[in-house]
This record gives structure tokens, sequence and C-alpha cells, in this order.
């Protein structure tokens, strides 16, 4: 029983460390875990959809997949979100909120 729940535990660290690697990796991978190019998408500038699932299959079911094959170019909110830790911390929306 002790085993398992290593092995279980280890499964899901790697599931959900895998995907914050700076790696290439195949694009098949894809289809058994959450790959860097395709978690990429979930973290670009104005995208608010897609990959939210370590496991690709949730993704794939719930129509939020997506098999990039680079990594995406812009990542984060926009520029000066930064600025708005306070209000992110306090779990307020801030996307909607463009600094000028």
């Amino acid at each position: 029983m002790v085993e398992a729940t290593i092995y279980a535990s280890n499964r899901a660290t790697f599931l959900a460390v895998i995907q914050y690697v700076n790696i290439k990796t195949p694009q098949w991978m894809d289809y058994i875990v959450q790959r860097p190019e395709s978690h990429s998408i979930h973290c670009a500038t104005g995208v608010h959809a897609f990959d939210y699932s370590d496991l690709p299959l949730f993704n794939i079911l719930w129509a939020t997949f997506r098999n990039l094959k680079e990594f995406a170019t812009e990542k984060g909110f926009y520029l000066g979100a930064s600025s708005c830790v306070g209000e992110q911390m306090l779990f307020k929306a801030i996307n909607d909120k463009e600094l000028t």
C-alpha cells in the first residue's frame, strides 16, 4: 500500500511539473502528458482558455485541447500587470484591466 501511494505521488508530481520545463518535446507526447509547448498557450497573453488539465484526456473531452508544435511567443497578462500583485493575491480579476 505504501509503495502504491509513493508511485501515485511521484506520477502526480511528474505530471504537474513536466509542463513547466523549458524544453522541446515530441508532439505525440501531448496525448500522454501535458507538454510544455501546449501549456504555453494556457499562459499566452490575451488567451484565457485551453489546456487546463495535467491529463490531456480531460482537455480532449472538454474541447480545450491544443497540440502546439512550438511555444507561444508572448506569455502573461499584459505589460504592467506585475504592478497588480496585491489584487491578484486577493483573487481579483486583472485580465480586463489594461494599464496605460
